[in-house]
């Protein structure tokens, strides 16, 4: 073989090698961040590392979930508090689910969608548990003055927190209703 056949195939072998090093350069100081378009409990967390991401989803997600449940009937009023619900929820593991779902696609798909602005729509919601019994005791103390009145039913005053359009998890799923930690 002359030298002139094997100079194509060497500087085509050094482009490719190039190349392959310049995309797992470029995906590497980017794999630390959360990518465009994931939202957490309707939190948008677009390009924030973890440690942030977790901030801004705790100081957002505790002012909704610290407001307590609110039960009207005649002229008596219940409470039941995020601490007497014993309300608890696991910020960190959604962010980290988040960032699992920002490095989907591969080395190959994930410098494509960065460097053409793609986006991930994702909305994940956290597992937001609470005790039962704190429930069953706030119920049955409105059910006990409830027997005996003869006035309209009682009511719940509490806003719902906002949700997101269509939450979901980072395998796909919907997160449903809260589940109860029972102890």
């Amino acid at each position: 073989m002359s030298k002139k056949s094997l100079i194509i195939p060497a500087v085509l072998l050094v482009l490719v090698l190039a190349m392959t090093g310049t995309v797992l350069a470029y995906d590497g100081g980017r794999s630390e961040r959360i990518a465009p378009g994931i939202t957490i409990a309707g939190i948008d967390v677009s390009g924030l590392p973890p440690a942030q991401a977790t901030e801004r989803v705790q100081s957002g997600l505790v002012d909704r979930l610290e407001r307590p449940v609110v039960v009207v009937h005649d002229k008596r009023t219940w409470r039941l508090t995020a601490r007497e619900a014993r309300l608890r929820t696991d910020v960190d593991r959604v962010v980290a689910d988040a960032l699992a779902r920002s490095e989907d696609g591969g080395v190959l798909g994930r410098t494509v969608r960065r460097l053409t602005d793609g986006r991930i729509e994702a909305q994940l919601e956290p597992d937001v548990a609470f005790s039962d019994r704190a429930v069953v005791r706030l119920v049955d103390r409105v059910r006990r003055a409830a027997a005996g009145s003869r006035s309209r039913p009682p009511h719940c005053t509490s806003p719902s927190p906002p949700r997101s359009s269509r939450p979901q998890r980072s395998d796909g799923s919907s997160p449903g209703r809260a589940r109860s930690g029972r102890r």
